[in-house]
């Protein structure tokens, strides 16, 4: 596809400066002690002339409500678009800091609330990976296909049970020059490669797949967006 379609990609790094608790393992106190790769906020925006549509992923455990419709609400400022037109997902990667105060974690007296400060700081991540794939906006062409991972996991309650493997890729290049810049996938995994005896932050393995495909294959300037399609109890 290509002619009149339009998309520019960016990503921002939203890795915290502090300390942070790890979401992911109920009942288990974990603060980071490091950084083993930084946490990132990605933005895909594509333009066929008639519709814009914004694809954001964020490598944090949870985008609540909230944070989307703030998120929305500030693009919408920024650059004019309906909130219908803007997806936010999240990685839903273990290693990263406390982002939705959930009902489940109420009485467990471990696992501690939000930081306003953090919240802060995931948002306008979005926001301005958002403004900069608006700003880097030039024609391009696009390819769907799909990739096929089923030596990645299975069903943690039954290895014979229900799973997903298929993989949605969706590659972006420049018209003229073919080089990509943004993929875009869907996996329905659990990123718990680093389990609880991990203190690092860490987008888990779609951050280690996304430095696998720059480093290797794509470049680094290439924007990677993961979404974290029904993982249920898919385990890597």
């Amino acid at each position: 596809m290509s002619g009149t379609l339009h998309a520019g990609a960016a990503a921002v790094d939203i890795t915290p400066v502090d300390s942070q608790f790890l979401f992911g393992y109920p009942h288990v106190e974990r603060n980071s002690t490091g950084v083993h790769d930084p946490l990132l906020a990605s933005a895909l925006l594509l333009d066929d002339g008639k519709t814009k549509v914004l694809f954001l992923s964020v490598d944090v455990v949870f985008v609540s409500k909230e944070i989307t419709r703030q998120v929305r609400d500030r693009i919408h400022n920024a650059l004019g678009l309906p909130a219908e037109c803007v997806l936010v997902s999240a990685t839903h990667t273990h290693s990263g800091p406390v982002t939705v105060d959930h009902l489940s974690c109420q009485l467990d007296p471990v696992v501690p609330k939000v930081e306003p400060a953090y919240l802060q700081q995931l948002i306008e991540g979005l926001v301005k990976a958002a403004i900069q794939a608006a700003q880097k906006v030039q024609p391009v062409e696009i390819g769907l296909v799909f990739a096929d991972s089923s030596e990645l996991g299975t069903n943690r309650r039954d290895p014979t049970g229900p799973a997903d493997p298929q993989v949605p890729v969706l590659a972006v290049r420049h018209v003229e020059s073919k080089r990509v810049l943004a993929v875009m996938v869907v996996c329905s995994m659990h990123p718990t490669v680093l389990h609880e005896d991990s203190t690092l932050i860490s987008g888990d393995f779609p951050a280690m797949t996304r430095q696998a495909l720059q480093r290797n294959l794509l470049g680094e300037d290439c924007c990677v967006l993961h979404h974290t399609g029904p993982c249920g109890n898919q385990s890597p």
